[in-house]
């Protein structure tokens, strides 16, 4: 985890939380089917942008580049200088993270 922060540090990555950001508002100014789809994506959009600063820097960095730009965990291994479990354990913390923040965000919406 030590050499990811690093890293970080080092080099702004390529991936920065505004594109995950963008990323989302995307998905909701591509919506179709009426206001109340319209009205739910961007409460969707609210709860993922509030999941996501849960996350710690690792967390968000892996979790970027791997479902959104679509690295292979080797190549998310070798861009941030770490062994692949450190991605992997990454990932599956922030994949966690991300689904219990977004079930508890719509259970209290209900």
């Amino acid at each position: 985890m030590n050499c990811a922060l690093n890293f970080l540090r080092r080099n702004r990555p390529a991936l920065a939380f505004e594109e995950l950001e963008s990323a989302a508002n995307l998905a909701v100014e591509s919506a179709t089917g009426g206001p109340f789809q319209y009205s739910a994506q961007l409460q969707w959009q609210g709860s993922f942008e509030r999941a996501l600063h849960q996350l710690t820097d690792l967390e968000r960095v892996c979790f970027g580049f791997r479902h959104i730009e679509s690295y292979s965990l080797d190549e998310l291994a070798g861009k941030l200088g770490c062994s692949i479990s450190s991605v992997k354990q990454a990932l599956f913390r922030a994949t966690a993270k991300l689904r219990r923040n977004l079930t508890n965000s719509q259970g209290s919406s209900l």
